[in-house]
């Protein structure tokens, strides 16, 4: 095929309402919702084998580097990589809980989490697919906040449950490069092509994909800044998931809070991120960031780290006032409670600056 015979899919024209950026906002805020609870299931899925530990002791004695980047290909999209990854996580928890010996267990475990990475990935690039530049650092937080708030639901729920299969797909170049297959299908015309079909049709198929995989590792250990990043918010959630292992020695222990008090007790994250730290970073952007937004709503990834840099301060005392308070009987519940709304709000400003810093600092 000559490239003169060649027929470009496109927008038809700036209002086209099936590109994602013109979707009416219930529409927008219905997706999004359902990009938001799938993330927020994933990361509940992580935290909430925690009250099962004792169980899983006396019984048998004892990641989103793929899947991201291969929602990057307009014949793939996203949808179906959030859809296939679901079904395959929610079967995957049937092995969990009916898992004979600890390395099943282990096993398990590990592909839940690598499966159910790509809204963990993804999510803030659908955030940034749907809403204009305007909007799109206040649904980026919003996701943020699911995503530090789910993992402290987990060993209060103890339960898993998440139908996605309507979910549309986000990604612009994926849907026009549908347009033209329905087409082609319709007209007879092979000719009609999206703009990605042809620089596809252009490239050795193998190196596509092998870029599409090599370039998330590529912009971790080369780029220092994402590597960085990266390395702390590792920390970060590890210091988030050793609270799990604490919770039950301060509060059930020392305090004498049966499980279910125990869970009750991650209540005070949860809270504090959507009542606290999202209302106070949303403020934040709009009484103090707006005026730094040019005439396009461009602005320097630079001008999202300020309210992390009040995170990195609330961590550590958070940390050591935990740590001070809860080792003693005779100190109320409610003062290493309030140390740990001192980390939730610390980690949500961590979180939702560093993820929009990386969407605009690296918006492909």
């Amino acid at each position: 095929m000559s490239g003169e015979d060649v027929i470009v899919v496109d927008w038809r024209g700036p209002s086209d309402s099936e590109n994602p950026q013109n979707w009416s906002t219930a529409k927008k805020f219905l997706v999004s919702c359902e990009i938001w609870l799938l993330t927020f299931a994933i990361y509940i899925g992580s935290a909430i084998y925690t009250p099962g530990i004792p169980g899983v002791s006396e019984q048998i004695g004892v990641s989103p580097m793929v899947w991201s980047p291969l929602s990057e290909l307009p014949n793939i999209g996203r949808s179906p990589i959030y859809i296939l990854t679901l079904v395959v996580f929610v079967f995957f928890q049937f092995a969990i809980i009916y898992a004979k010996n600890f390395g099943m267990l282990l096993v398990f475990r590990f592909l839940t989490g690598f499966i159910g990475s790509p809204c963990l990935a993804t999510g803030a690039v659908s955030m940034s697919d749907i809403w204009k530049a305007q909007a799109r650092d206040y649904m980026i937080g919003i996701w943020g906040c699911f995503a530090v708030a789910a993992p402290v639901l987990g060993p209060l729920v103890g339960g898993f449950a998440a139908p996605f299969f309507l979910l549309p797909d986000t990604y612009a170049p994926n849907i026009l490069c549908q347009r033209a297959r329905r087409i082609r299908k319709i007209t007879g015309n092979p000719n009609y092509m999206s703009e990605s079909e042809i620089e596809l049709m252009q490239l050795n198929p193998y190196v596509v994909l092998f870029e599409a995989l090599v370039r998330p590792f590529e912009l971790c250990f080369f780029e220092p800044v994402v590597f960085l990043m990266n390395l702390y918010i590792s920390i970060i959630y590890g210091m988030l998931y050793i609270w799990f292992e604490a919770f039950p020695i301060v509060f059930g222990e020392l305090h004498g809070f049966n499980p279910g008090e125990v869970g009750l007790a991650f209540l005070g994250i949860l809270v504090s991120s959507c009542c606290i730290a999202i209302p106070a970073y949303f403020y934040w952007k709009w009484k103090y960031q707006s005026k730094h937004f040019g005439g396009n709503w461009n602005i320097k990834p630079e001008y999202q780290l300020p309210p992390a840099c009040v995170g990195v301060i609330l961590l550590p005392i958070s940390i050591f006032w935990f740590s001070w308070t809860g080792n003693f009987a005779s100190v109320h519940w409610i003062v290493p409670t309030i140390a740990s709304i001192l980390f939730a709000v610390g980690g949500c400003f961590i979180f939702n600056s560093i993820f929009t810093y990386l969407a605009h600092a690296y918006p492909k």
